[in-house]
């Protein structure tokens, strides 16, 4: 439940970090058809079962 909030008080994505992210989400095929740029940080749950 903390990870989750960490996303709340973070800053933004500088441009840099926010290309980086994208590829990396491209690449894995990660990406919706409508987003171009994810500008905001990502969360996925390290749970085992999910």
């Amino acid at each position: 439940m903390l990870a989750k909030r960490l996303l709340t008080i973070l800053p933004p994505l500088s441009l840099k970090e926010a290309l980086e992210t994208t590829k990396i989400h491209s690449v894995a095929g990660l990406m919706s058809e409508n987003v171009s740029l994810i500008s905001k940080h990502t969360f996925r749950s390290p749970h085992h079962t999910y």
